[in-house]
This record gives C-alpha cells, sequence and structure tokens, in this order.
C-alpha cells in the first residue's frame, strides 16, 4: 500500500526515474574539462528530495533496518525496503 501512495507523486513530479534507478547519478565532474557538471547538482537535488520522501513516510521499525544505506541514493533506500518486505513476505509463504 505504500508503493502505491508514494509512487504517483514521484510520478507527479518526474522523480520515478530516480527512484527506480532508471536515471543514474552523472558524473560530479566532467571527464573531459574537470568543470562541475551541473546535470550532478540537479540530479542530486531531486535524489535527496526522494529520499526526505522516503525517509519521512517509513516507520522508525522500518528506518531501524535500512540506516546502512539511509546515507545513500534514494534507489538504493528503495530496493533496501524492496529487499526487506520481499524476505518478510517470502518468509510468510513459507510458513
Amino acid at each position: 500500500m505504500w508503493k502505491t501512495l508514494l509512487m504517483p507523486a514521484t510520478r507527479g513530479y518526474n522523480l520515478d526515474g530516480i527512484l527506480l534507478g532508471e536515471i543514474h547519478c552523472p558524473p560530479k565532474f566532467d571527464p573531459n574539462t574537470g568543470v562541475f557538471n551541473p546535470s550532478y547538482q540537479d540530479w542530486n537535488c531531486k535524489d535527496q528530495l526522494l529520499l526526505h520522501i522516503i525517509l519521512n513516510s517509513i516507520s522508525p521499525s522500518i528506518t531501524s533496518h535500512i540506516l546502512k544505506v539511509a546515507s545513500s541514493s534514494a534507489h538504493e533506500v528503495w530496493q533496501a525496503i524492496a529487499n526487506l518486505y520481499g524476505a518478510q513476505n517470502k518468509s510468510r509463504i513459507q510458513v
């Protein structure tokens, strides 16, 4: 249910590509010139917004399970939550 509530907002703000890992982080600096890459800053701002939305929409009990990746990208946190729930669902099915 949580995913169903979160995805329309990410699609509405055109952030779903970052969340789902389809749009990757560009290099911070242009590899040819060494100049700061403005697309990195744009991607990073969007990623941090997504991370904020995710972390503020989950319960503290879930946060404690994903603290290792909480400072990572929104996509990595999204995957950690999916893996956590996937593991729980598999254990329920096996019982």
